[in-house]
Parts: structure tokens; C-alpha cells; sequence
């Protein structure tokens, strides 16, 4: 093989390699296999999250905080929270973001543990933010994140108990420190 050919072999080899690492895969409709992570059973939870914009503190932000505990909830999962506030720091950077001059919100983390077999192997952690940024539905930042979670949650959970404790979300206010 002369050089030019071989040349021109390795560019294409790596330009079909380009192409095929690059390419997604097909996004698995609702109607997928049970224990098959799915796209389309995961755009139900972001049409419902990503409905409006759900900043920390506000009524929408509770209403979504509802949702995802039902949510959890109802895939079998131990479900707590815990609180915290904003730091100084944190809500001058809300405020600034938002234009208003808010007081220090209340962060509300949302933690879901689908128990394992044996609860002393170490768990998997999933964890993505349910809160948006004002003016943004948050469907990107960070709802896919929250959809995916539940659905690989959820997907697991059809294989029955699994060894230890499998994915399970946990979902995070957003401070800004």
C-alpha cells in the first residue's frame, strides 16, 4: 500500500469512527420494554416539571417539589427531604439574577432511596436540581436531568429488588454560593 492510500485509508477509518461516535442513539418511545430506559416515558416528567419557570421559594417551585415526592413516592422509594437556607451570598446573587430583593429562601432537597437487598453494600447516587432560574422553564437546566433519573429509577425497579440500593434520585434546590 503506498503511502497516499494508506493516508487516505486511516482518515476515512477515522471519519466513519467520527460519524459514529458522534451519531445519538434513537431515543426508545413510551411503549418500550419495561427495563429499558426510555426518552418518551421520561418526557412525561418534563412536560410536567418544565412546565413553567420554578424558581427556589416560589408557589410553582412547590408544586413541582409536590409532583416529584408523588413521583418518588410512587416507584416504591423511601422518600425524605431536607432544608436549609440560602446563604447571604446566594440570595444576593438570586436577587441580582431575578431583579427582585428577595429575603434567604428555604432550599428543599428531595431524597429518594429504593432499598436494596442488602443495605450495607454501597448505594448508587442520581442527582440532578429540581429548581429553574427565573424566566426559564429549566427543561434543559436541569429537568431532563430529573426525568432521567426517575426513569432509570423507575427501569431498574422492573427487574425487582436489586442487590443493593440502585439508582435512586436525589433532587437538590440550587443555591447560587
Amino acid at each position: 500500500m503506498s503511502k497516499p492510500t494508506g493516508l487516505i485509508a486511516v482518515l476515512l477509518a477515522a471519519l466513519v469512527l467520527a460519524i459514529f461516535g458522534t451519531t445519538p442513539l434513537t431515543p426508545l418511545p413510551a411503549d418500550a420494554d419495561a427495563g429499558e430506559f426510555s426518552a418518551g416515558r421520561a418526557m412525561a416528567d418534563v412536560r410536567v416539571v418544565a412546565d413553567r419557570p420554578h424558581p427556589t421559594g416560589t408557589p410553582e417551585n412547590a408544586a413541582v417539589r409536590a409532583y416529584l415526592l408523588q413521583r418518588m413516592a410512587g416507584l416504591g422509594m423511601e422518600v425524605s427531604t431536607s432544608q436549609a437556607a440560602t446563604s447571604q451570598r446566594a440570595t444576593a446573587g438570586r436577587n441580582n439574577w431575578s431583579g427582585r430583593d428577595d429575603p434567604p429562601q428555604t432550599l428543599t432537597n428531595l431524597i429518594g432511596i429504593l432499598p436494596g437487598k442488602d443495605r450495607a453494600l454501597p448505594a448508587v447516587l442520581l442527582m440532578s436540581h429540581h429548581d429553574s432560574v427565573w424566566g426559564s422553564p429549566g427543561a434543559s437546566d436541569d429537568t431532563a436531568g430529573v426525568a432521567a433519573s426517575l426513569e432509570v429509577a423507575r427501569a431498574v425497579r422492573t427487574g425487582g429488588q436489586a442487590p443493593r440500593d440502585p439508582p435512586a434520585p436525589l433532587f437538590l434546590s440550587r443555591s447560587l454560593s
